[in-house]
């Protein structure tokens, strides 16, 4: 009721103010009270931050995608590697192994060399 009854003459929050709400309802009742430049400098910040947050955001989406595309490589890549090991064990020849696996040549001698 407060807030309703002093909005016009309003030159500060009250430090008793305690819920978010009503701290955002102050700061609206506030501004109704700035000129037009202040109004738009504080619109341009604000907009300044909802771009900056989208930026971080899109960041981390593509950071997330970027991972999962790594992750992917990464498991095929390992499943190649089990897969070069069963064949070498089989005796097969390290050109039929890296046709099949599609790793390369030097990978397979190297996963030889390593058993």
């Amino acid at each position: 009721m407060r807030l309703l009854q002093q909005a016009i003459k309003l030159d500060h929050i009250p430090e008793n103010t305690d819920t978010p709400a009503l701290k955002l309802a102050y700061e609206v009742a506030a501004q109704h009270q700035w000129s037009a430049a202040e109004l738009e400098i504080y619109e341009a910040q604000e907009m300044e931050i909802c771009r900056s947050k989208n930026v971080i955001e899109t960041a981390r989406m593509e950071g997330l995608a970027d991972g999962i595309e790594k992750g992917k490589l990464a498991g095929e890549q390992a499943k190649a590697l089990a897969i070069a090991q069963k064949l070498l064990a089989k005796g097969l020849d390290v050109e039929t192994i890296a046709e099949t696996t599609g790793l390369t040549i030097e990978n397979i001698t190297q996963l030889r060399n390593n058993d």
